[in-house]
């Protein structure tokens, strides 16, 4: 996507327009259109339902906890290991 309307506006650019602003017209269109793509596509599947969905394993349901099986730190505890 990026690099289709990168490459479009610079051919457009340097053959109907001049030398001038090549790159500078081709990168603000090819970010345009990454910021307009990032905007509404939504990746059908993230990594982690994948990995899930292969080992069966369900995902976490409402806990607070974001590591449970970690040890939380004692109160007063200023070490930051």
């Amino acid at each position: 996507m990026c690099g289709a309307s990168f490459g479009t506006v610079q051919f457009y650019v340097s053959n109907y327009r001049g030398p001038e602003l090549v790159d500078i017209a081709a990168g603000l269109v090819a970010m345009g259109s990454m910021i307009v793509l990032l905007r509404f596509w939504k990746p059908a599947h993230s990594t982690l339902d994948v990995k899930r969905s292969r080992l069966n394993v369900e995902p976490p349901t409402g806990s607070d906890d974001a590591f449970p099986n970690h040890e939380k730190p004692a109160a007063g505890s200023t070490s930051n290991v």
